[in-house]
């Protein structure tokens, strides 16, 4: 059920990090992405970047390559 809302999650940041904290609970390692994810956000906001930010768990690719976040840029 938790991957299933996971895939779905598609909003700002703002509204998609406190989803994401009730998907995590009890999990370490998430919980753990999740804070990483929560810096990453905080760092992008110094910018001025907040509402141009989306958080989207259902693009996925060949994740053997990657070893973290992974940006896309659409125009």
């Amino acid at each position: 059920e938790a991957l299933c809302r996971l895939a779905l999650l598609y909003d700002r940041p703002s509204a998609a990090l406190p989803a994401l904290a009730g998907l995590t609970a009890g999990r370490p390692q998430a919980e753990a992405a999740l804070g990483e994810l929560r810096d990453l956000y905080a760092l992008l906001g110094q910018y001025g970047l907040e509402d141009r930010l989306r958080l989207d768990f259902s693009l996925v690719n060949d994740q053997n390559y990657y070893s973290g976040i992974v940006f896309r840029g659409f125009l």
